[in-house]
């Protein structure tokens, strides 16, 4: 992980027993996503995790502890491009942002992926 809050996610997702699979993304994985960066440039976006529930279901996970100006724009991003994948194949893609403040509050009592998917859409701002 790039993160303590990535190796503690990671863990988490390890224990889940709704959890089919799930891979660390980085460039060397190859998934990435464009986004309008808040200065007008086109930059390449890479969510933190991809999580198989079953199939058909992805879940896109992006896992942020210090945020900066780019951050909203890729949350709208990858939530477009969850939209159009979805579209465009016979799988549901779903985002989901996992800030570092809910994963602290939340996270010890968290059994399932689906557990997760509720408090952390809940704590959203």
């Amino acid at each position: 992980g790039d993160s303590v809050l990535e190796l503690k996610f990671a863990q988490f997702l390890d224990r889940c027993p709704d959890v089919v699979s799930f891979a660390k993304n980085s460039q060397s994985t190859g998934f990435s996503i464009e986004y309008k960066a808040e200065d007008g440039s086109i930059s390449s976006y890479y969510p933190d995790f991809l999580v198989k529930l079953d199939p058909k279901t992805v879940w896109i996970v992006e896992t942020k502890g210090r945020e900066d100006l780019n951050d909203p724009h890729k949350w709208q991003r990858l939530k477009q491009w969850c939209v159009d994948a979805s579209n465009a194949e016979s799988k549901s893609y779903r985002p989901l942002l996992v800030l570092e403040s809910s994963f602290d509050k939340h996270g010890q009592r968290l059994q399932k992926f689906a557990d997760a998917v509720a408090a952390f859409e809940a704590d959203r701002p």
